[in-house]
């Protein structure tokens, strides 16, 4: 069951990881629409509109993902989830060191954390 849960945890901070950058993108400015006269369509659909809903739809996920953490009970648990994904510290002594913890307590809490992380997420997976 825990490993379950871990598995969960991991697979919704990987799409956190992609749905953050569509939600930190700039190419989310809609472009002035040009008329020629002539009646056209587009034989796709509208796609500042597919932009605009991608954008809204990541910025939902992300907020969800930092919101179940900021929910979590134990501070600890919070801080390496909030400096390893939200902060995307790039190893386990600044992840240890910014969440003021030992390198030790860092690998002894890391399980526990996504556990607690996957129980609360509401986020479909």
């Amino acid at each position: 069951m825990d490993n379950e849960l871990i598995k969960r945890a991991e697979k919704i901070f990987l799409k956190y990881k992609e749905e953050h950058t569509k939600e930190t993108s700039d190419q989310i400015a809609l472009k002035a629409m040009s008329y020629s006269g002539m009646p056209s369509g587009s034989p796709k659909d509208n796609p500042e509109e597919a932009k605009i809903t991608s954008h809204i739809e990541a910025y939902t996920f992300c907020e969800q993902v930092r919101e179940s953490i900021s929910k979590i009970n134990n501070k600890k648990y919070r801080d390496v989830l909030t400096n390893k994904y939200i902060e995307e510290m790039p190893n386990t002594q600044m992840i240890a060191d910014a969440s003021e913890i030992s390198r030790s307590t860092y690998f002894n809490i890391i399980n526990p954390a996504m556990i607690a992380f996957a129980k609360i997420c509401p986020v479909e997976m």
